[in-house]
């Protein structure tokens, strides 16, 4: 390519790129001839005293496995991938590139219930993966085939993967995982932590994750933990709820019989949903604060070991039925309220169903 002349001082946009070379995409410019790219192909550029020269950058293209489809998405700037015709029993590829643009996107129902699919590799260029995407693909096995790159994870994306195995591990670009996106992948093991670049999660994301063990950790930055978000992860032994939340979905925790210990709700939660955290079998204590407004109906119920559960609100939060029954037994050993507020809730519907467990803190 010929010189390009910018006056001192001065900005314009890089000229575009002619070069080619084959088997490789252009991906920008490099201030070094091994450096990594600093300058996008046409970006400005603002010329310094000295003269520079800029080196290509170029990224070996991966072919990709014959027959999927690519289109075209973002002003004609880069490709989503499907299914098209390609063979879907084994393993696939993407490609990262197709036709010299990136590869950005995995496409809404792109793979839907592929069931002999059994590996795939995705690209680091992919950020976005779509709704339903790789929805009942139950051979599919290995470890989650998503780079740190990934900013946003579909609804139903992974539902019913059941096959896929190994720590799950969210990118920490992610900033939302939406609907029962992970619903039903018992095979997938260890602790989980939902970094805080996370600011919404969507009902039953989580459901039925059998496999995940040990600590939870849930971003900072949600607000609302839905219905049936973690409903069924049986082998979690502890969760601290973000100091943000306030609202727990009906069913949020529900069956999580491998929490242990005491449950702290947060300052902010306002309402604690139906059967919130019910059958949470180990649990020995919880304490609810000022804030919550409403119980919903058995919330607490089967929650066999709690002895002791704190209620720090003056005024009786509203209350459904059988929150802290097991089995139609009342296991709870004390209801601490505080001192001016104990005849209150001795008289308040619901609570008067425990009014001989009602004592002073």
């Amino acid at each position: 390519m010929a010189s390009q002349t910018i006056a001192s001082g001065a900005s314009a946009k890089l000229t575009a790129n002619v070069f080619s070379k084959t088997g490789s995409a252009f991906t920008g410019w490099a201030t070094t001839e091994t450096g990594t790219v600093s300058f996008a192909d046409g970006a400005a550029y603002t010329m310094g005293s000295a003269n520079v020269t800029l080196y290509a950058v170029w990224t070996t293209v991966s072919t990709g496995t014959a027959g999927l489809s690519y289109t075209l998405i973002k002003g004609n700037a880069e490709y989503s991938v499907s299914k098209g015709t390609a063979v879907t029993d084994g393993t696939i590829e993407i490609a990262n590139y197709y036709s010299n643009l990136k590869v950005t996107a995995i496409a809404n129902d792109a793979f839907y219930y592929c069931t002999g699919l059994t590996g795939i590799t995705i690209p680091d260029t992919v950020t976005d993966i779509g709704e339903y995407a790789f929805c009942g693909c139950s051979k599919l096995t290995g470890k989650l085939p998503v780079s740190e790159n990934v900013t946003s994870i579909g609804k139903s994306a992974f539902y019913n993967c059941s096959g896929l195995t190994g720590v799950l591990t969210i990118p920490s670009g992610v900033t939302s995982i939406e609907n029962t996106a992970f619903y039903g992948c018992s095979g997938l093991t260890g602790s989980l932590t939902i970094p805080d670049s996370v600011t919404s999660i969507g009902v039953t994301a989580f459901n039925g994750c059998t496999g995940l063990t040990g600590a939870l950790v849930i971003s900072s930055n949600i607000a609302s933990i839905g219905n049936d978000t973690f409903n069924g992860c049986t082998g979690l032994t502890s969760v601290v709820i973000p100091v943000n939340v306030t609202s727990i979905g009906d069913r949020a925790f529900a069956n999580c019989t491998g929490l242990t210990g005491s449950l702290a709700i947060p300052g902010k939660v306002t309402s604690i949903g139906a059967n919130s955290f019910s059958s949470c079998k180990l649990l020995t204590s919880v304490t609810i604060p000022a804030s919550v407004t409403s119980i919903g109906d058995r919330a607490f119920s089967g929650c066999a070991k709690v002895a002791t559960v704190i209620v720090n609100a003056t005024i009786p939060p509203s209350m459904g039925v059988t929150v802290f029954n097991s089995v139609d037994n009342v296991t709870v050993a004390a209801i601490q309220v505080p001192a001016s507020a104990v005849d209150a809730y001795k008289a308040a519907a619901g609570w008067k169903d425990y009014a001989s467990l009602i004592v002073s803190q």
